[in-house]
């Protein structure tokens, strides 16, 4: 038996209507969320798959022990939801922008507006803490959103409205170096919206909403080790950190030997 649960609900929540299936069986669970599946003892099932509706599917490896327990006994399913969006600019709804949101799962869910500036993205995982990020006609914006358990986002509306959205300039440098080093071919990241590489100056420039905090900035590069930063942008556009520090990497050859004789494996 295996009991199918929604993952991260407090008190467990149990999933009735689930469908486990291994191979070519089948089995529904009923309130208890358990259901029962006839299997070998001693034999490990790579490919157990649960499903249910308004969550998002899960396949995992069930271990059927000589004395018939499994391992694992429970298989948790990520809660989804339609989330919908808003996009307006000066007060008018804006049609055809692309809307994308990054959750939790750090995947991205994409949707487009229709004439009433509204998107419907579809399975989102929820309760969430996230991005959405904006595009239309070349330009970008990305503001960090939540989503509730029921797929209601907060703020619904993103505003394109250019008083609102603060170009960012961070600079990505090597941490430690002296003088000061700039990293060129730097990609700075939030949400779903990527910074051009960086120049020789390191400088890169995200699109961002001012009075906003966001805990997922990412710079990577060739040759470093990436870094994530929390970046706050005030109310008058200014922003902190204005520099992200990234560790240089290397690889190191090392040889093993034993009485003289190189070691294999």
């Amino acid at each position: 038996k295996v009991t199918v649960v929604e993952k991260g609900a407090s008190p467990e929540k149990l999933i009735s209507g689930a469908t486990v299936t291994v191979g070519a069986q089948a089995v529904q669970t009923g309130t208890t969320g358990e259901a029962t599946l006839r299997l070998v003892k001693g034999v490990s099932y790579p490919a157990v798959k649960a499903e249910a509706s308004g969550y998002k599917d899960s396949t995992v490896e069930l271990e059927v022990k000589a004395d018939g327990s499994v391992a694992p006994s429970k298989i948790e399913l990520v809660k989804k939801a339609t989330v919908a969006v808003t996009v307006t600019k000066d007060g008018t709804n804006v049609d055809g922008a692309t809307v994308t949101i990054v959750g939790k799962d750090g995947k991205k869910h994409e949707a487009t507006t229709n004439s009433d500036g509204e998107a419907t993205v579809k399975d989102v995982p929820v309760p969430t803490k996230g991005t959405v990020t904006v595009t239309k006609d070349g330009k970008v914006v990305t503001v960090p959103v939540t989503v509730d358990e029921h797929g209601v986002m907060d703020p619904r509306t993103v505003d394109l409205t250019e008083a609102n959205i603060a170009p960012v300039t961070v600079t990505v440098v090597e941490k430690g170096a002296t003088p000061e080093k700039a990293i060129s071919g730097a990609a700075v990241t939030v949400g779903a919206q990527a910074s051009a590489a960086t120049g020789t100056d390191g400088v890169a420039t995200l699109y961002l909403v001012k009075g906003a905090t966001y805990t997922g900035v990412t710079a990577s590069a060739a040759g470093y080790a990436d870094s994530t930063v929390t970046l706050k942008v005030e109310s008058d556009g200014s922003f902190a950190p204005s520099k992200i520090e990234l560790v240089k990497t290397a690889t190191v050859a090392v040889t093993v030997t034993k009485d003289g004789t190189n070691v294999d494996g």
